[in-house]
């Protein structure tokens, strides 16, 4: 995937297609997309507790890359703060006509989130 995305193959809506195809594929197996009958499940206590550990553990994944997301949302912000109050970077930036930047960022930088 790393690959085709690299080489131009998948784009934007593509590479999140794909990703959501292996993630259904990984979860459901290769029957993915096929009726069959659904075998008769008995939830022992122990099947439940099972899957309630891995949701757990899938849940805590989940906090712990958002966690790591806002530490470096959080170190950019910082960086970007520090260049535009540097006058040659402001400078640099002019020169280049780069005169604006996405709002959620500017935002950010000037501590309205």
């Amino acid at each position: 995937m790393v690959e085709a995305y690299e080489t131009g193959v998948l784009k934007g809506e593509q590479l999140i297609l794909v990703r959501r195809l292996i993630e259904k594929r990984r979860t459901s197996g290769k029957h993915y997309g096929q009726r069959r009958p659904a075998p008769e499940r008995m939830n022992t206590p122990q099947k439940l507790l099972g899957a309630y550990q891995s949701e757990v553990r899938r849940q805590k994944v989940m906090i712990r890359k958002a966690d790591i997301n806002e530490q470096r949302l959080l170190i950019l912000v910082t960086a970007m703060r520090r260049l535009l109050d540097d006058d040659y970077f402001c400078t640099l930036l002019r020169n280049e006509q780069i005169q604006d930047m996405p709002k959620s960022l500017a935002d950010r930088i000037q501590g309205d989130v």
